[in-house]
């Protein structure tokens, strides 16, 4: 657990910030409000899979071509190093059988064919949705 974080949510820890140094290691700050890291959730998507950091690593290749290694992997699970690329986190979800969308949203990202010049009232009401999605879940409501 990330020095400074609160274990008592439900669900799991409160972890740390998420804003990183130079080197792309995560601060120890605390974060607003308790949510899983990109790192943890990373680790269980991959354990629910049944793979070992290694074989993520060597399935993954970078923009370039070079491949992943596990240390890089392993720093990226444990929230020492800043979520990865967009090219990596597609090629995560696919490997390890999760959302892409889950993966960006734990990174605080967009995925690639969201970015662009986005007018205001267009991202408030995605915004909008997306807060009455997650209120419609916790009271119960079914979208139809």
């Amino acid at each position: 657990m990330v020095k400074g974080a609160s274990s008592s949510a439900p669900g799991g820890a409160c972890a740390g910030s998420g804003t990183a140094d130079q080197g792309g290691r995560w601060n120890e700050q605390d974060r607003p409000g308790c949510m899983k890291t990109f790192g943890q959730v990373l680790t269980e998507a991959r354990k629910r899979a049944g793979l070992a950091q290694k074989e993520v690593a060597e399935r993954l290749r970078r923009e370039d071509g070079r491949r992943v290694d596990a240390p890089y992997l392993n720093a990226v699970e444990h929230d020492r190093r800043l979520p990865p690329t967009n090219h990596l986190i597609e090629q995560l979800a696919k490997i390890i059988g999760i959302s892409a969308d889950i993966l960006f949203y734990h990174a605080g990202r967009m995925p690639s064919d969201v970015k662009g010049d986005l007018d205001h009232e267009r991202v408030e009401a995605a915004y909008q949705a997306f807060r009455k999605a997650f209120k419609d879940a916790k009271s119960g409501k079914q979208n139809g």
